[in-house]
């Protein structure tokens, strides 16, 4: 199970940035991306910087969007629209990389190789070249990011998952049948009538009703061969209650399979008048997803939203204990501070 990994997987932005056409930049110079760097935030006696910012949103870059590596344009826009979001999720990293300290958990070695080839592929160095991260850098970030997806099942999924328990489901399983039930289904053809007099229409309709009343559903066309150019009969339609007109359910409602409905009148799409019939060939009644049909997706719905109070809860108790404020963060950094330029 991966689910502890969604606090860190951030929802990159590429040309959603103020300044969205830099990449149509039309000089022959490449441009380069100066650094203002500083610390942005201090965590646990841990400075975060421009450049630890900027290494860890370059490990995402790689990882999303390998086309754009060597245009500075595209990741001076990446950075301005996730370098807050990213700062954040450091912070945050931060802060669970300290309990895990106090915890003394430790990563295997082994399980960091492993992740470096499946993030940077069989050629780590020469993809860590392109973002400018040493071997030493991403093995660190990458060390951390293990010990972040434990600490997060174990204080956050686990204790979700503990409140996931049979009777739940059963509780939340009369809700989630009645908003995910399945509707009824027709399979029916529309015949109708007009005439410019509706006396005529309304004549011929009963008419065609008297003819067609008790024929089998596959003998329509032939019962209705007297009628030539008076009617127009649809194809067969297959549709849920929930497709369908209301005036037209109405009628398909108190039909069995096989039977005619008497004549009723309507508006046309031109808004004439129109006489209709409806054959049904063949109804599927609605039913509810049964309770094993239902536990899995009830499950998924009720874990995420634990999942979502426990992590809350976690994140909450560490930046009280670590000291950490959102109040603090804005003081330290104005609304329209920017930590990089495009030169």
């Amino acid at each position: 199970m991966k689910r502890y990994f969604f606090l860190f997987l951030l929802p990159v932005a590429l040309f959603s940035a103020p300044g969205g056409d830099l990449l149509m930049g039309s000089s022959d110079t490449p441009p380069k991306i100066s650094i203002n760097n500083r610390v942005l935030a201090n965590v646990n006696g841990k400075p975060i910087t421009v450049v630890d910012l900027m290494k860890r949103m370059d490990i995402i870059f790689l990882k999303q969007f390998p086309e754009y590596t060597n245009s500075p344009r595209a990741r001076y826009q990446f950075y301005l629209a996730n370098w807050r979001r990213t700062l954040s999720e450091l912070i945050d990293k931060e802060l669970i990389l300290a309990d895990a300290k106090e915890l003394k958990l430790e990563v295997a070695g082994g399980d960091v190789r492993q992740e470096m080839e499946d993030l940077f592929g069989p050629n780590i160095i020469v993809n860590l070249d392109k973002i400018g991260l040493s071997l030493d850098e991403a093995q660190k970030i990458v060390s951390g990011d293990i010990a972040i997806r434990r600490m997060m099942y174990l204080k956050v999924t686990s204790k979700a998952l503990g409140k996931i328990t049979p009777l739940t489901i059963r509780k939340h399983y009369d809700e989630w049948a009645q908003q995910n039930s399945r509707p009824a289904r027709f399979k029916y053809r529309m015949l109708t009538v007009r005439d410019r007099s509706q006396a005529k229409a309304a004549e011929l309709a009963n008419d065609i009703y008297l003819a067609l009343e008790g024929a089998p559903y596959d003998l329509l066309t032939e019962k209705l061969a007297p009628f030539k150019g008076s009617y127009a009969l649809s194809e067969e339609f297959s549709h849920t209650e929930k497709e369908i007109a209301p005036q037209n359910l109405a009628a398909l409602s108190t039909l069995e399979s096989g039977e005619l409905s008497k004549p009723m009148k309507q508006k046309s799409r031109d808004n004439s008048d129109v006489f209709r019939m409806f054959f049904l060939a063949d109804k599927v009644e609605g039913s509810l997803p049964s309770l094993k049909e239902a536990e899995g997706p009830i499950r998924e719905q009720l874990l995420d939203v634990a999942i979502n109070e426990e992590q809350k809860q976690y994140l909450g108790k560490l930046r009280r204990h670590y000291g950490v404020t959102r109040s603090m963060l804005d003081e330290v950094l104005p609304k329209d501070y920017v930590p990089f330029t495009l030169k």
